[in-house]
Formats: structure tokens, C-alpha cells, sequence
């Protein structure tokens, strides 16, 4: 998912990603700990946290962002 979604963003066509849809199911990924699985209800994975976190950063939607922006 991560590679795609940095093609597309990097190539200008991010308008081509139904960008609410895809923040649901990044979120419905998302565990009781804080962390993310590879799909709803799959434990938490370390990678899986970089590269979704990612994802909501380039989709501008992580709520406290003055904290985690690079």
C-alpha cells in the first residue's frame, strides 16, 4: 500500500485516491494499543505502524501533527 500511495502523491495524482475512504480503512486497522495490523483485527506490527502512520501524514490527517512532522 505504501508504495503506491508515495507513486501517487509524488506523480500529482492524489486527487485519483478517494482519500476518505482510504483514512477509514487505515483506521479500521488500527488497535486498542495505539498501533496497526496488516487488516482490521490482525495484531499489531511494527512496520505496519511506520507505513501507515505515513500514509495519514501524506493524507494530511494525524491529529497532532506538531509532534510527529519530520
Amino acid at each position: 500500500i505504501m508504495l503506491q500511495v508515495i507513486s501517487v502523491f509524488h506523480q500529482g495524482h492524489l486527487e485519483a485516491v478517494n482519500v476518505p475512504k482510504a483514512v477509514e480503512y487505515v483506521l479500521s486497522c488500527m488497535n486498542f494499543d495505539g498501533g496497526f495490523g496488516c487488516r482490521p483485527g490482525s495484531e499489531s506490527h511494527s512496520g505496519q505502524v511506520v507505513q501507515l502512520s505515513l500514509i495519514l501524514h501524506y493524507f494530511r490527517y494525524l491529529p497532532h501533527t506538531k509532534y510527529i512532522y519530520m
